[in-house]
């Protein structure tokens, strides 16, 4: 705080310390989110998947399949959607795993190509198995993103993924890039779950799949809807990420983007996160809504709770307006409302804790998680006393623009071709 609070601070905090010491902004005032900002939609195709990962969250949330009330539910979303908002849908399938139903997610595809992507932007979870040259060849043509879970770059680190004789999807996604034309790894982004199972070999693992070509990746952390699933501790996690910066101030890390490190640093830098779960509060039931394989509406996948969840779209917008219901509240939560929040000497660059999590842990939504809150709290001290060290400021600082310079740049281009 000293160096943070210094009149003539080093060069890389000349532009940092007024944003990290500003109060922390206001929360919203009601439910209503931005027409003009953009929405996620988390469609969930089916309830079944060819692997069987330990730590599965979609177990959670999983609905019998009706194929006729999911088809017309996703049509009603997006439909209601692009005729209401000026901001940008985003569609994201799911599952399950969503190349089960390969024709189901051609069919939206090609229905909604006369939007352009400005206006749509449609993208792909997958464990990568069922990937094939015919499907690789419609995501590149239609500009549909393609990202594939792994948990590292070696068979150690998938564990948790490789149960029942399930082969490592790392290994079985570099067969698919050699052998089918257009999947590149530099056009693919990696989803790494991160857990008590590899939170210890985090940097080696990015560092190898940079080594392989890989340009993009992000972490997810685990949460613990089951037996199987060990969250690492906060500790450990702050940990990881602090190898994480030591690696890309040593060079070690600097083709791969990692994303879940550069909306941290945005967040803190900028005061801003593209990352909707990084919004303040979270974006579950205000910029996200989720269409189960049933057809039912919710909120957020993360939310395990079936009670936040609607039959159809008429009866979620309903419960969603009336302040007095569950969804209303969930919607109308404010991150600093209350204690904890509302004295958190980090407040000013948190955005609360996930939910999902809070309703997990057996609690309100609205009140922090415990282990959550004590990881966010560790890991942004750690990040304000990096940022207060130019040796490490500066190349963090330039590896975060870098890789956000590049994204837009990738994204105008891609634009600019499907617009063609």
């Amino acid at each position: 705080m000293q160096r943070l609070t210094d009149p003539r601070p080093p060069a890389a905090l000349a532009d940092l310390r007024e944003t990290l010491l500003a109060p922390a902004p206001a929360g919203p005032s009601s439910g209503d989110s931005t027409e003009t900002g953009p929405l996620f939609v988390i469609y969930k195709l089916t309830d079944t998947c060819n692997f069987r990962c330990v730590y599965c969250y979609d177990r959670a949330v999983a609905r019998r399949k009706e194929t006729s009330r999911r088809d017309a539910a996703i049509r009603e979303v997006l439909d209601a959607a692009l005729a209401r908002r000026s901001g940008r849908v985003h569609v994201l399938f799911h599952g399950g795993e969503p190349l089960e139903e390969l024709p189901e997610l051609r069919r939206l595809v090609e229905r909604y190509d006369a939007y352009g992507s400005d206006r749509i932007q449609f993208s792909v979870q997958t464990n990568g198995s069922l990937l094939d040259a015919a499907a690789v060849d419609f995501f590149n043509t239609h500009g549909v993103g393609l990202s594939v879970s792994v948990d590292g770059a070696d068979p150690a680190a998938n564990r948790l993924r490789v149960v029942g004789g399930r082969p490592d999807p790392y290994a079985l996604l570099k067969e698919r890039i050699e052998e089918i034309p257009g999947l590149a790894a530099d056009r693919l982004g990696l989803l790494l779950t991160v857990g008590r199972h590899n939170v210890g070999g985090l940097v080696d693992e990015l560092v190898h799949m940079q080594r392989d070509g890989f340009r993009s990746a992000s972490l997810s952390f685990m949460q613990e809807v089951g037996p199987g699933a060990r969250a690492a501790a906060p500790d450990e996690l702050v940990g990881a990420l602090q190898r994480v910066v030591d690696a890309v101030v040593a060079g070690e890390l600097s083709d791969l983007a990692v994303w879940t490190l550069v909306e941290w640093v945005r967040q803190l830098v900028e005061r801003r996160a593209e990352l909707t779960c990084m919004t303040s509060p979270c974006g579950a039931g205000r910029t996200v809504v989720t269409l189960l394989p049933s057809g039912e509406v919710g909120p957020c996948d993360s939310i395990f709770d079936p009670r936040y969840y609607s039959p159809d779209l008429e009866t979620y917008e309903r419960q969603r307006e009336d302040a007095d219901s569950r969804l209303g509240q969930l919607v109308r939560r404010g991150r600093h409302a209350a204690e904890p929040c509302r004295s958190c000497d980090v407040g000013a660059h948190c955005n609360g804790t996930c939910p999902g999590n809070a309703i997990l842990q057996g609690g309100d939504p609205s009140v922090p998680a415990g282990d959550e809150c004590a990881f966010h709290y560790a890991w942004i001290l750690e990040l304000m006393w990096i940022l207060s060290d130019d040796r490490r400021a500066g190349p963090l600082l330039d590896y975060c623009a870098r890789h956000v310079r590049h994204r837009e740049a990738t994204r105008a281009q891609a634009e600019g071709v499907m617009t063609r």
